[in-house]
């Protein structure tokens, strides 16, 4: 009887970790990936940021929003220059773009990756047309 309540206690464990394993794996998908333009405006993350008054250059932060677990990450800036981050292990992306005379979209994306399944998230930054000290 010993033998028995011990290997169904056993089968119980196993049971217990497996799907606390699988719902973790699982969480990947409900992510998103958010940006915010700093130019002086608070902090808020949206998957469509603008800037709010007319710069001669822009730092644009991209950050993963509404983690579960553990991830590695891939980048894509679409060429943009690096300020901060964007590495495998990173959640947050700083680049950097430049205000010009011409309206402009900053497309960043983020492909996470978790126990061997893997989801893209992206996000993109608008920046008006610049005419000096205000937008065209």
């Amino acid at each position: 009887m010993k033998k028995i309540l011990c290997s169904a206690l056993v089968l119980a464990v196993f049971v217990a970790v497996s799907v606390i394993g699988t719902s973790r794996s699982e969480a990947l998908g409900g992510e998103a990936l958010g940006c915010w333009v700093r130019d002086g405006q608070p902090l808020s993350l949206s998957s469509d940021c603008l800037a709010s008054r007319p710069l001669s250059s822009y730092n644009i932060l991209f950050a993963v929003q509404s983690e579960s677990g553990s991830y590695t990450f891939s980048w894509n800036t679409n060429g943009a220059a690096i300020v901060s981050g964007c590495g495998s292990t990173d959640d947050l992306c700083t680049i950097n773009v430049r205000g010009v005379r011409d309206f402009r979209e900053y497309p960043v994306s983020v492909t996470l990756f978790q126990g061997g399944r893997q989801f893209t998230v992206s996000a993109k930054a608008e920046i008006d047309a610049v005419c000096g000290n205000d937008f065209c």
